[in-house]
């Protein structure tokens, strides 16, 4: 594995380059809570489950690529 600071280094462009810290936890009962935290900004965002995690993730992953706007894309904004 490369060292850390292989890591460092990002692409010109922040679209190119998503990371997050998943961290992965169960609160009392059966319930598991996820966070990510950005590894470029620090900042820590918090989900109730792993689908809406991942579905943030992906939105994350499409901001600043060209796509034609939709009707489900107003009702977003």
């Amino acid at each position: 594995m490369p060292p850390l600071s292989d890591y460092e280094h990002q692409p010109e462009k922040t679209t190119d380059y998503h990371a997050f810290l998943l961290r992965i936890w169960r609160e009392t009962g059966e319930c598991w809570r996820v966070s990510l935290q950005s590894i470029r900004t620090g900042e820590r965002y918090g989900f109730a489950d792993l689908q809406t995690a991942m579905q943030f993730v992906e939105q994350n992953l499409r901001q600043g690529e060209p796509h034609e706007e939709n009707d489900d894309d107003k009702k977003m904004a």
